[in-house]
């Protein structure tokens, strides 16, 4: 019995062709490191027929322990890397991955799409037949020119080198044939011997109708009648790929769309099924952003014809017929070098536009400072600094916050902390703050407002209608830029969100350490909308939706909602709208109890209340920090307080798990979004069995909880 593994809809796609030309069902394997689909979506997989068995395996984290260790092998020398030989691969795979093979055929041929993952090892080691199949539709030549010595791979070039590892890019010695749909001549001989040509297209029409049911029925995508001159933008995920950061991406395709509505088009949108990037932020009246989690091509068995299909490079455009032309922005080389500066020539004249309406408390020093430490230090952002006040002080606020004074007020700003840390803290700032303000020319608006201390006014009065921004964010009072102004960069260069909480951005004191330091909220999602506009970096896509459907605070958290179901049902990655103030509550197990308590009233989905509730869970954690009142209930007992069902327990105790994972992970690599001392001040009361991945597994919450949270010996 044959056996096929794959990690990616188009290589599904491949595989179902291919097992349809079978004259027995083989086995299917999905890997879920990439895509990570849900066990539903696998259902539908099997009850198609096409396959005997179908079986995830590898879902993200999964290896933690293992890389850990490889990352311990750095700087080795070759006698070292001897001693450690296949054991350290062995160890890990071959027991991690044999009850996921256990029904394979090891005598049969195994069809691979990929030798970049983990499972690739095992398969070399257990399978006596092994057949490669091209990624993507005539992509074997660019997979052949394509490094595979990326991130944790590049630790394994010295195993390969001594025969411990197999080589990538299809050369292991034991790949009977490699499977393609179009002869290169550019191969090289080790390549040609291999080659078997079979055109996916042509694989297909053996089968087609079979082929586009089982399709359908897999994806259930309904068909849909698209507008006149329309055209289909195949969106790629650049930024994860490494070829360039998120805020890069999103300025990228934001150039691409507008070049096709400027010509009069209506684009549809189709996000990569990887794509970290939310593409909804680019939904207008001309902009249609489709699903990502179906395959490209399905639209090839729907009615009407795209005008144009237009793409950076993805190979999707050999592979789609619903367009009558094709075109490429990217047709260069694969090196990253290139594509990075091709990218980068693309959108060197592009900016984002963050608009910054500040609420200050008067006309002091340091409110200036304040206000002149919001410009932007970032090639690819434009800032545009909005002065809240009352109609009668515009004139003086005018004269006051002029450019014309900003040496004096540094001066008097100086001069009033003389003896302070504060002018410790920033001394170096406002060292070149003069220069830094010259040379970014922006203009400080003064807004007058009815009431600047209220939210829905400052809305109503200002920022509703317009459409000339990317984010625009509303400060409180006694903010200072400085820091915010590089979190919030970090934040968009990783990734690009509906709305981003800056929950409490003033310079604080942490407690028990000496030094003065910012205090951010980690970003996760709360579907508990408290009315507050204010400290959240809201994208134009949904105040736009506000002004659609005239929404005040009742009606604002239901398009909150809305957003928060389509991102994701992880809410550690999802939306946070919920600025809490920690210290301003005086018994937080009470606060938090109801909080929890309002969130399951609700008759939302079990997915979106879970995540919300976890969320609570996490900022009772930090007012914990903060507020520092160890007589509260812990965590898990506030759980225990608040949710009765024992089923929504778990539930509320997986994304809690989940979403430490997700940020140790972030911190791991580096990579954290913002500052990681939230996680560091929950690491304490967290098992390290929570980071291992086992709690996502575990089925009994008593043994849940125990991983989750450590239990006092008595």
């Amino acid at each position: 019995m044959k056996s096929l593994v794959v990690m990616t809809y188009y290589q599904l796609m491949h595989s179902i062709a291919l097992a349809l030309t079978f004259e027995e069902k083989p086995n299917l394997y999905f890997s879920m490191a990439y895509l990570d689909p849900e066990e539903e979506f696998l259902e539908r997989i099997r009850q198609t027929g096409v396959f005997n068995t179908v079986t995830g395996i590898t879902r993200r984290g999964e290896f933690r322990d293992f890389l850990r260790e490889l990352e311990m092998t750095d700087g080795l020398s070759d006698d070292e890397i001897r001693n450690i030989g296949s054991s350290l691969f062995d160890r890990y795979l071959l027991d991690h991955y044999d009850p996921f093979f256990a029904d394979a055929d090891f005598d049969d041929d195994i069809y691979i799409y990929n030798d970049f993952q983990w499972h690739y090892y095992y398969i070399s080691k257990k399978f006596k037949s092994i057949i490669a199949v091209e990624d993507g539709y005539r992509s074997i030549l660019q997979q052949t020119r394509v490094h595979r010595y990326k991130g944790d791979h590049v630790r394994l070039r010295p195993f390969i080198r001594l025969g411990y590892h197999p080589e990538p890019l299809y050369r292991n010695p034991d790949i009977k044939k490699i499977i393609s749909s179009e002869y290169f001549d550019e191969l090289d001989d080790y390549y040609k011997s291999k080659l078997e040509i079979r055109d996916f297209n042509d694989i297909v029409a053996l089968n087609k109708d079979r082929f586009r049911d089982t399709l359908l029925y897999i994806f259930q995508l309904e068909d849909f009648r698209m507008k006149d001159n329309s055209v289909l933008y195949l969106e790629q995920p650049l930024d994860r790929a490494k070829y360039c950061n998120s805020m890069q991406s999103y300025l990228l395709n934001r150039k691409y769309l507008n070049n096709e509505i400027r010509d009069g088009r209506h684009v549809y949108m189709k996000p990569h099924p990887a794509e970290r990037l939310d593409c909804r932020i680019f939904e207008s009246k001309d902009v249609e952003v489709m699903p990502n989690d179906f395959p490209v091509e399905i639209l090839n068995y729907q009615e009407g014809m795209f005008e144009k299909l237009i793409t950076f490079g993805s190979t999707g455009t050999m592979t789609t017929t619903c367009a009558k032309e094709g075109f490429m922005y990217y047709t260069g080389s694969n090196e990253i070098a290139d594509v990075k500066k091709f990218i980068r020539s693309e959108i060197r004249p592009e900016k984002l536009v963050i608009d910054i309406y500040i609420r200050v408390s008067g006309m002091t020093p340091a409110d200036y400072i304040n206000v002149y430490s919001t410009i932007f230090r970032n090639l690819y952002t434009r800032t545009r600094i909005f002065i809240l006040c009352s109609g009668e002080d515009e004139r003086a606020y005018e004269e006051y916050f002029s450019k014309d004074h900003l040496e004096t007020r540094i001066k008097e700003f100086r001069a009033q902390n003389k003896k302070t840390k504060k002018r410790a803290l920033w001394h170096s700032e406002l060292r070149w703050m003069k220069n830094w303000a010259e040379r970014y020319d922006t203009k400080i608006n003064v807004m007058p407002v009815s009431d600047p201390d209220d939210d829905w006014k400052v809305y109503s009065e200002v920022i509703s209608g317009r459409h000339d921004y990317d984010y625009l964010i509303l400060l409180e009072k006694n903010n200072n830029g400085f820091v915010l102004t590089e979190q919030i960069l970090k934040e968009l260069k990783f990734r690009m969100k509906p709305a981003i909480s800056f929950q409490r951005h003033t310079i604080v004191r942490r407690l028990n350490r000496g030094n003065r330091k910012i205090s951010l909220c980690p970003g996760y999602v709360n579907n508990s909308f408290e009315g507050i506009l204010s400290n959240v970096l809201w994208h134009r896509a949904i105040i736009d939706r506000i002004d659609e459907e005239k929404a005040n605070e009742a009606g604002f958290e239901e398009i909150l909602l809305d957003f928060s179901k389509t991102i994701t049902r992880k809410f550690s990655i999802s939306l946070y709208c919920s600025p809490s103030r920690y210290l301003n509550i005086e018994n937080g197990g009470e606060h938090y109890c109801e909080r929890i308590r309002n969130i399951l009233a609700k008759d939302y989905p079990e997915e979106i209340v879970s995540g919300a509730c976890a969320a609570a869970a996490y900022d009772y954690y930090n007012w914990k920090q903060v507020a520092c009142s160890p007589d509260d209930p812990s965590v898990d007992e506030l759980i225990d307080m608040s949710v009765e069902d024992d089923h929504m327990k778990m539930a509320v105790y997986r994304e809690l798990s989940n979403g430490l994972l997700i940020e140790k992970n972030r911190a791991d690599n580096n990579v954290l979004v913002q500052q990681s001392d939230f996680y560091y001040s929950v690491k304490r009361d967290v098992d390290k069995s929570a980071k291992s991945g086992a709690l996502n597994r575990s089925s009994d919450l008593g043994k849940l909880k125990d991983k989750l949270f450590k239990r006092k010996k008595k």
